[in-house]
Order: structure tokens, then sequence, then C-alpha cells
């Protein structure tokens, strides 16, 4: 009779044609609970990339899928303090199968699949496909579906161990290892693709960071350690350490200044950039590989409540750097600015958002050797809606 009543309710809730709730309990108990979530995203986007003026992606508008999703969320209390979680969270974006189609629609893929055992006293440990540490740095970034924030460390992972633990009302310190999303070079991630073939497959990963809030201020910090997967022949099989730093202030009038910035040296790894012809398949993906690397970004960042809360523009500059020894294709240095600014209005606060955001980023790259320096530019223009439910 429970599981009878608690799928009625799931049902009712997911065909309900009012009453739009981020989330919404569908089953209680005096030891247990589980929620139910979702949103469909979809936005017009229109992109444009070039280097030395010449273009390889047109300019041209397509309306898609961005990240619409339909979850659970689980919580039985146990004895002594003890309680047990759980989440899974699915997308239909064919990632995991190659399946999607223009529009970013596909098959079913698992996002967040993950259980957990936690205390008040100790703290919390899950295992499991979700998002690391890394996504709870928010400092100048406000994006709703662009972002020209670098990430030196992986903000989700397939095989994530992640602990966290409250120290008081400000405080929160975290930890996650990540195993392999690659064995033997190949990895089932990325379309089928080789780790050398998408840059940044990681052969393993770990990650400390601490989390303060108090009132209006917020500062993240978090340090880390990836062992890069070779590839297929072996030829790269290095390192990389970084540190992330991600810092804000909310003023009373909803005025949020916020700050970003990392560091990161590697070795015996690659860069991810732009070769300077369309390889046999089209792309002008290149991947340098090199023997040591620095690379550093600034981001700040600003967001403005229009008049209420329900109305909000939002933007940030970033600055990156790479400076490469020891590469294959004489790759010496690679210089990037970017700007990203928004305007959001919610329908509903929290439940219906419709937005408008654009970004430029535009990245000198610069060679030793025969190879010419070019200028890579990239535009991308987004007219969305989320709905949540």
């Amino acid at each position: 009779m429970m599981k009878k009543t608690f799928i009625a309710l799931a049902l009712a809730s997911v065909t309900a044609s009012t009453g739009v709730m981020a989330k919404t309990n569908v089953y209680k108990t005096d030891k247990a609970s589980v929620d139910i979530y979702g949103s469909v995203r979809l936005i017009y986007e229109s992109k444009e990339s070039s280097i030395d003026g010449d273009n390889y992606v047109s300019d041209h508008l397509t309306l898609h899928d961005a990240g619409s999703r339909f979850g659970f969320k689980a919580l039985r209390n146990l004895e002594n303090g003890l309680y047990a979680k759980g989440q899974l969270e699915t997308r239909l974006d064919g990632y995991d199968t190659g399946t999607r189609g223009t529009d970013n629609w596909g098959d079913f893929m698992i996002k967040r699949g993950w259980v957990g055992l936690g205390s008040s006293k100790y703290g919390e440990i899950r295992f499991g496909r979700q998002y690391t540490v890394i996504d709870s740095l928010r400092g100048a970034s406000s994006h709703l579906t662009l972002s020209i924030v670098p990430l030196y460390l992986n903000k989700w992972g397939k095989e994530v161990t992640r602990y966290d633990y409250k120290y008081g009302k400000n405080w929160t310190f975290s930890a996650n290892y990540n195993l392999s999303d690659a064995r033997n070079g190949v990895t089932d991630s990325y379309d089928g693709q080789t780790c050398y073939e998408h840059y940044g497959c990681v052969d393993s990963e770990y990650v400390a960071g601490a989390l303060y809030r108090h009132q209006g201020a917020a500062f993240n910090i978090a340090i880390g350690h990836k062992e890069m997967a070779s590839d297929a022949d072996n030829n790269q099989d290095g390192h990389e350490n970084a540190i992330m730093l991600a810092t804000s202030y909310t003023f009373e009038n909803g005025l949020k200044l916020g700050f970003d910035a990392g560091f990161k040296h590697g070795e015996d790894s690659s860069y991810k950039g732009v070769g300077a012809t369309a390889t046999s398949s089209g792309s002008h993906t290149s991947y340098y590989q090199y023997d040591k690397a620095d690379a550093f970004y600034v981001s700040p960042g600003i967001s403005i409540n229009l008049g209420n809360k329900e109305n909000k523009i939002y933007g940030n500059y970033v600055y990156e750097k790479y400076d490469v020894s020891g590469s294959d294709d004489s790759l010496d240095s690679v210089k990037s600015n970017g700007v990203l600014a928004g305007i959001s209005h919610d329908l509903e606060y929290r439940k219906i958002v419709v937005f408008f955001e654009g970004s430029y980023v535009e990245a000198d790259q610069n060679f030793t050797g025969t190879t010419t320096d070019n200028t890579v530019k990239n535009k991308s223009i987004n007219l969305g809606m989320r709905y949540y439910f």
C-alpha cells in the first residue's frame, strides 16, 4: 500500500499543470522522506568562432536542450544520530551513448547517482556519480548557460568519493577523490573518445577545500592534484597541481561583487587549443603536448538586482595566461581575455526564469619556430527559459 501511494504521488507530481515547485515531497514518515524535482531548460543559441578573421564555426541559430533534468532525493534517519541519503538524477542528452541530436536531446543518462552516510557530529560521506568540491566554488560568475571562467580541477565525476564536514555555523570543509574515467587509455565518457582526444581526462584526482559563509560574505578555496590518463600509445602520462579561489560579498540591496582566481602547474600533459587549419574531420581543436606549463586566471564580476530580486543583470571579465615549455608543436604561450554579460527575469521567483546572455573571448596563441602566431575569437549569444518543478 505504501509503495502504491508513493507511485501515485510521484505521477501526480509529474503530470500536475499547476503549483510549480522547485521540489515536491512525495513520501514522508518520521524516519524517511523522498523529494522529486526537475526542470526543463531550452535556449536559442548563436555562436561564431574564427582564427585570424577566418570563420571555422559559422554564425547560425539553433534551438536546443540546455541541461533539462529530473531526479529524486531520499533521506532516512537511522539510530544514534546517523542518517542515510541518496540522489538519482537523469538527463536526456545522450552524453554517455553518443546519441545526442542537433537539438541536444538523446538517450537517458545518469548525471547524479550516489548514496551516503552522515551525522551532524562527524560529517557526511558520499559514493558515486556526483559533483565535486569545485562545484561549490562560485565567486564572480552568475551565468546560467555560458561560462568563461576556466576549470583547473574537475567539478563532476563518475567514480567520486566525497566528504563534507560542517564546523560551526559558517565553515564547511570538504574533500573528494575521483577514480579514473579511463582504463588503458580509453574512456566511455565523451562519446567513447580516448583520453588524449578529449583534454582533461584524468587517471585520478584528489581535492581538498574550505568554504566560509557569513551573512553576505563568501570565501571558497580548493587545492587539488590530477594524475593525467595516458593515450592508447602511452604518449601522455603527466600530472597537474592546481589551486582555485572564489570569493564574493552580497549587500542588503542585492548587489553582489565577486572575484575568482586560479593557478595551475602541469608536467607531461597537454593544452587544448585551436590549430591553424582544420583536421580531416573538420575540427580545429588541437592538443599541444608539453613538458611543463604554468597557467593562471583572474576574474572579477558583478551582479545587480533591478528594483527587486526577480530582475537581475550580471557579468564578469576573465584574463588567463598559459606559459608552456617543451611543446612538441612549439606552443610558447596563450593569453586570453573574455567578457560575459547577461540579464534574467523570474516570471515566478525561482520557478520560471527567462534570460539573455552573451560572451566574447579572444585568445592569442604564440608559437616558436616556423608556426605562425594566431588569434582565436569566440562569440556566443543565448536566449533561454527554465521551468522548475
